[in-house]
């Protein structure tokens, strides 16, 4: 062989192994804006049309992938779907929606003392067992200065079981409302939800929920619902003599076991010094407390949740519809929807009759409900041997 011909043949073996290095080169490539593509999803937050434009290249890549493609796709577009739709919920009042983890990020909080810690585990566990791979939930306690650190690693084993879906925030009280009328039903740590303006400042909307709450749905549609101008949304009560004293005759009185909390504009309205100054200024003079408090120092900007939403125990359909019949008529539900939401309720307040207490047996409404997620728990021996089962 001559050399022009060694000298064409290196060429084309050198050629062939560039071609072969490009190739790789694109695949790692390819592979690697994939995995940062990913990975931006996962830490930013889409505008709406982005979302739009997402949402059909990845159903057009999905109609030409193998089955195992297919699956991450299709999870993806569920993930990028539910991003939307709180994206288009939010503008309506301009809600500001963050995510984790690429899922939308709300916030709930609970408080809670030595006392009520297996019941809010619970409570607890039940909101983020339903949470799916929809949503992530920063999840603030709300807790006295001498509140245990056996309890807080109990209500941890919550995060260490979910930590795709929840993180655990706990924040010290320290002698906040300390002083204020408090007895065994309604302790101090009651009043601690009256500050959440103020201790979360960088949180726009809340949904706080009693210890003695259960959780049967993931609530991103409740976080984005339209508040219509009102500071705080809740299930109606019937304690009409708590406002009475207060020269109130008539008016909205709504349970504050379960309330939606638009905290940006209660900052706004500095409600959390007027709080603290009614209470002050009232001491020993307000029947139901916090929730009176809240009640009668936001009169006219309260109003009804969705019934789905903090809906009561009741011992059947008929006290159900008889509360809601004695209630102001700007509140009252459509009787049917209140009945669906009996039957089917999103969060369920257990007012009526504790699960985890010494129950009547004609009262035994979604009590076997409560022990099932019980059960989910770490700690249900000790739930069990503390509480009897009916």
């Amino acid at each position: 062989m001559n050399y022009p011909t060694y000298f064409l043949l290196l060429i084309f073996i050198c050629t062939f192994l560039g071609f072969l290095v490009s190739l790789y080169s694109n695949d790692i490539y390819d592979d690697l804006t994939e995995k940062n593509m990913h990975n931006n999803y996962m830490n930013y937050s889409y505008t709406e049309e982005e979302l739009q434009n997402l949402i059909k290249e990845k159903e057009k890549e999905l109609r030409n992938s193998d089955k195992e493609r297919q699956k991450i796709l299709e999870a993806e577009i569920i993930r990028l779907k539910n991003e939307l739709k709180l994206e288009k919920d939010s503008k309506k009042e301009n809600i500001k929606i963050s995510t984790k983890n690429g899922k939308p990020l709300l916030a709930c909080s609970y408080a809670l003392d030595n006392g009520f810690v297996y019941p809010t585990l619970v409570a607890i566990t039940s909101l983020v067992e339903n949470a799916g791979n929809k949503i992530f939930y920063n999840i603030y306690l709300l807790c006295p200065p001498d509140f245990k650190q056996k309890n807080k690693n109990i209500l941890l084993t919550i995060k260490n079981k979910y930590p795709d879906r929840c993180d655990i925030i706990f924040i010290n009280m320290g002698d906040k409302f300390k002083g204020s009328d408090s007895d065994e039903r309604i302790p101090i740590a009651s009043y601690y939800r009256l500050d959440l303006p103020d201790l979360l400042p960088d949180v726009d909307r809340i949904i706080y929920m009693d210890g003695d709450t259960l959780v049967l749905h993931e609530l991103s549609e409740l976080i984005t619902i339209d508040m219509k101008g009102n500071f705080v949304l809740g299930f109606p009560d019937s304690a009409p003599g708590a406002l009475l004293k207060f020269g109130i005759k008539s008016s909205v009185y709504i349970c504050a076991g379960v309330i939606l909390m638009d905290l940006e504009a209660m900052r706004k309205d500095h409600t959390t010094e007027k709080f603290k100054g009614f209470i002050e200024a009232n001491l020993g003079n307000i029947e139901q407390h916090d929730q009176t408090t809240i009640n009668y120092m936001l009169h006219g900007k309260i109003s009804a949740l969705p019934p789905k939403y903090g809906m009561w125990n009741f011992q059947n359909a008929e006290e159900t519809l008889y509360h809601n019949r004695i209630q102001p008529h700007s509140i009252k539900y459509d009787e049917e929807k209140l009945l669906t939401a009996y039957f089917h309720p999103y969060i369920l307040h257990y007012v009526r009759c504790k699960p985890f207490q010494k129950v009547k047996p004609q009262q035994y409404y979604m009590v076997n409900e409560w022990w099932k997620y019980a059960e989910k728990c770490d700690y249900y021996d000790e739930i069990n041997k503390m509480y009897v089962r009916p």
